[in-house]
């Protein structure tokens, strides 16, 4: 199982991206699963227990996201 951070843009996926890279907090940068939207764009995939941190680290920074969304690791 792994988390799914959504973004209302890319750009907002983009700034979340290097602030998780500069805390050195491991994710990818992934295509949005097909579970969790038809629309084209970005995600970032993480381990669940990473999500808390991730969430505080997201609003901190004054990322907007669209949501965090659990589901299979395959994002299925």
């Amino acid at each position: 199982m792994h988390v799914f951070v959504v973004f209302p843009s890319t750009h907002e996926a983009m700034r979340l991206d290097h602030l998780l890279t500069q805390a050195g907090i491991e994710h990818d940068l992934i295509p949005v699963p097909r579970a969790l939207s038809a629309s084209c764009g970005v995600a970032v995939r993480l381990k669940p227990e990473l999500e808390e941190r991730v969430r505080a680290l997201a609003e901190g920074g004054g990322v907007r996201t669209e949501g965090f969304h659990r589901l299979g690791s395959e994002g299925r």
